[in-house]
């Protein structure tokens, strides 16, 4: 290769003959600009090598992008999330396996991505595997004892809390677990990512379980461990999954090393030729994809958890007295969690939120203000009326201290 400085100084990024002007950007080198040998044919794109990678950063980019509200802060929890992008991306592109998803697709791949990094101390905890029953994946360090004959529809936070920390002593109260999920249609092969996340709250009593599932899920708490599978297993299937376990560390969050773990309909219901797959990617160059579920441990929330719907919770007074409402006024967020709605002396609302009958909560004998503390809820996560968004008259709906 032939250089010149001399002649051609000062013209560069032009041709001549067979000699190209460049010029370097790098402050550091001593190499400014000057004249390299035109070097007319370099390696071809459309090379098996090239194909295979574009294999990998095809399904690797449609994963990121179907969990991308978890990923962007998966692995480096502090920072942008392009650069957490660039992590998955990396793990990514280091596994030997290749995905099902042919160039063109748009299916989620199923194969065991990592989908997160830290220094937790309890990755054990965070391994799946399959069962016999093709349509779930097993946690089986994740041990919440048999809560509610295993199917944890209707028990509550607490309740599940209360359970895994009792069964499960790595765990402390205040992280938070969040399940990454593919699932399947068994007749048209569609595929959707879910999404769910529960702090473990020992006094959260108004949230349930199954206010956090996704609909298509399922979650069952055997002697074995947690069991995530379809609600409708005759026509899902749970095709991979995945959960991450986080913990509040000072002013950041600290992460479990986790990974996607396939189910055994995943394992012996697709086949496909790795090779085959690779080939569909050597026709052309593959088009390109390129965000903090995960930080509400400790029971920070997030601002993008918006406020959905107005519900209710039932309420009864900690030592029997009788109580002027038998629920209490709760704000449903977009993650599936509730809380209580209440005044600046912790006093909540009673009656039908759905209505606007609001009542600031009393006994019924000497109209006498209970606060949240002295009833079966007590500990329960509350928001203030102040902060009421549904509803910007909320606060001034309460027109009595309390309502016999």
């Amino acid at each position: 290769m032939g250089k010149s400085t001399g002649l051609f100084a000062g013209v560069v990024r032009r041709k001549t003959a067979n000699l190209v002007g460049f010029k370097v950007t790098n402050s550091n080198s001593k190499e400014k600009q000057g004249w390299r040998e035109y070097v007319a044919k370099i390696s071809n794109p459309r090379s098996y090598a090239q194909a295979k990678q574009r294999a990998k950063i095809r399904p690797a980019a449609i994963f990121y992008q179907a969990f991308q509200q978890v990923e962007n802060h998966a692995f480096l929890p502090s920072k942008r999330a392009s650069l957490n992008r660039q992590k998955f991306m990396a793990y990514a592109m280091s596994m030997k396996e290749i995905s099902d998803v042919r160039k063109g697709d748009v299916a989620i791949p199923f194969i065991e991505y990592r989908i997160s990094s830290g220094s937790l101390g309890c990755d054990s905890l965070a391994k799946g595997n399959y069962t016999q029953n093709d349509d779930q994946v097993q946690f089986a360090g994740l041990k919440a004892g048999e809560i509610a004959g295993g199917n944890m529809a209707t028990t509550s936070v607490a309740a599940f809390a209360t359970g895994i920390l009792t069964n499960t002593p790595q765990l402390r109260e205040g992280m938070e677990l969040t399940f990454l999920v593919v699932i399947g249609n068994r007749d048209t092969l569609e595929r959707q990512a879910e999404i769910f996340s529960v702090v473990l709250d020992k006094s959260n009593l108004v949230t349930t379980m199954g206010d956090l599932l996704p609909a298509v899920l399922s979650m069952r708490s055997t002697a074995d461990g947690l069991l995530i599978g379809a609600t409708d297993n005759a026509k899902f299937a749970v095709l991979s999954a995945g959960v991450i376990i986080s913990a509040r560390r000072g002013k950041t969050w600290d992460y479990t090393n986790s990974y996607m773990a396939r189910s055994a309909y995943a394992i012996d219901g697709f086949d496909w030729d790795p090779e085959s797959v690779i080939a569909s990617y050597m026709d052309g160059a593959a088009a390109a994809e390129s965000d903090l579920i995960l930080q509400q441990a400790d029971n920070s929330t997030d601002n993008a958890i918006a406020q959905v719907s107005f519900a209710t919770a039932a309420v009864t007074h900690a030592d029997g007295t009788t109580l002027n409402s038998e629920t209490l006024a709760v704000v449903a967020l977009s993650d599936g969690s509730r809380k209580v709605i209440v005044n600046n002396a912790g006093v909540p609302y009673g009656g039908i939120a759905e209505s606007g009958t609001y009542y600031l909560l009393g006994t019924n004998s000497n109209n006498r203000p209970v606060t949240l503390a002295e009833t079966s809820l007590a500990g329960s996560p509350t928001i203030n009326a102040d902060a009421i968004t549904l509803d910007a008259t909320f606060a001034n709906t309460a027109v009595r201290p309390v309502q016999p």
